[in-house]
């Protein structure tokens, strides 16, 4: 720095002197040095790891910056505890140790590390810190944060099993996602809010998706169009769209008594195989569409409804119809489109056990322009002129 020297020892061990008024001589003070001080442990030029083992504080006002950087060595339950405003940055590999915690406090951990560049073993205890991702290629460990970026150029790999999100995702434009087989969980809880952002101009879909309580229940808002394969939203819970941002659902879609707050934005399930929609929700813009014949199921006795100003397409391609079933044939499944909705687009499909009446009370569903089939046990559908003429189900 301009006013401090860091170097290493023969023995691999870093000493440090001068100003230290933003902490960044590294040994948890900040009173000048005229004398070399030991401060991280472990680094060498061969094998450039530092590692803080034992219980104490670390971090300055000042970022610091390591190639690996590791807590503990596996042996006794020690925790280190972030400290001051400056950043932490890793070139390669963050790694908690088994039985140590890392305490990230509120700082923001940058990986610029390609694999696998945090490896937590440990314990880490999120605090308000933020971690980006920010190598050209990783791999995102399964682990509970806050807040989650990520934030360059490459490809990054979800895990096969849980992550957690207390704060907010984002990720910034030219970032890849590679879905894992994992479930992503937004849990802030306390009654609190969070966000997912997704800048890149392909969405990316993040494969399963959960909206769940923590010490108190969670809303995540939408700040822009997002993808994603398979959404849960718990009971009590809440997902809102956030203005005319678009959601692209390739999966199920699955309430369990929470709140979906569809503003002024359209969810499209644009699936390539099958597809159900579970529990009741309110849509403004609903869009099913389908190049290839394939299903919907609805679970039988639901209510999916299209609000005031929203608009409703079913839509499938010649020879490919689009099939509208219940879950439980013979039991219908309710869809209920406001007398007021924008616009409704029906094509190539087949529905059957729909109820989307009574009608006057909700808008009829028109599917007469000779491509649809009625399935049967339809009510408030028009599938226009038959054999025997023309037929409304009321």
């Amino acid at each position: 720095g301009g006013y401090h020297t860091c170097a290493l020892s023969n023995s691999g061990k870093t000493y440090c002197w001068g100003d230290a008024g933003n902490g960044q001589l590294g040994d948890n003070q900040t009173t000048a040095r005229l004398m070399p001080v030991l401060t991280l442990y472990g680094a060498s030029a061969e094998s450039p790891v530092t590692t803080l083992d034992g219980a104490g504080s670390f971090g300055g006002a000042a970022s610091w910056n390591f190639y690996n950087l590791k807590f503990g060595d596996g042996v006794g339950a020690t925790t280190s505890t972030a400290t001051g405003a400056g950043d932490i940055i890793i070139e390669n590999v963050l790694t908690t140790s088994t039985n140590q915690t890392l305490s990230a406090s509120s700082k923001t951990y940058t990986l610029l590390g390609s694999a696998t560049p945090f490896v937590n073993g440990g314990v880490f205890t999120a605090s308000t810190s933020l971690v980006n991702y920010a190598g050209s290629t990783a791999n995102v460990t399964a682990a509970v944060f806050n807040d989650l970026t990520l934030g360059g150029t490459g490809t990054y790999t979800m895990p096969a099993t849980t992550i957690t999100l207390r704060g907010n995702l984002m990720i910034t434009t030219g970032s890849t996602v590679t879905k894992g087989a994992g479930t992503v969980v937004f849990s802030k809880g306390g009654g609190a809010t969070q966000t997912w952002t997704d800048n890149a101009a392909s969405k990316q879909d993040l494969g399963t998706v959960q909206v769940s309580a923590n010490a108190g229940n969670t809303t995540l808002n939408l700040v822009s169009s997002v993808k994603l394969t398979n959404l849960i939203l718990d009971s009590a819970q809440t997902l809102s769209a956030n203005g005319a941002n678009t959601m692209t659902v390739t999966g199920n879609w699955t309430n369990n008594g929470g709140t979906f707050g569809p503003s002024t934005g359209t969810v499209e399930f644009s699936g390539s195989g099958t597809q159900t929609l579970a529990g009741s929700s309110a849509f403004y813009n609903f869009q099913a569409t389908t190049a290839a014949a394939r299903t919907i199921n609805f679970t039988a006795g639901s209510t999916q409804s299209v609000l005031t100003g929203g608009s409703a397409t079913f839509t499938g391609a010649s020879g490919q119809n689009l099939t509208l079933a219940s879950t439980a044939p013979g039991t219908a499944w309710n869809f209920q489109a406001d007398n007021n909705i924008s616009a409704q687009t029906i094509a190539y499909v087949s529905v059957s056990d729909s109820n989307a009446g009574p009608f006057g009370t909700y808008t009829e569903m028109i599917a007469s322009d000779g491509t649809s089939t009625d399935g049967g046990n339809n009510l408030n559908w028009n599938f226009g002129k038959t054999s025997e003429g023309f037929l409304t189900y009321f």
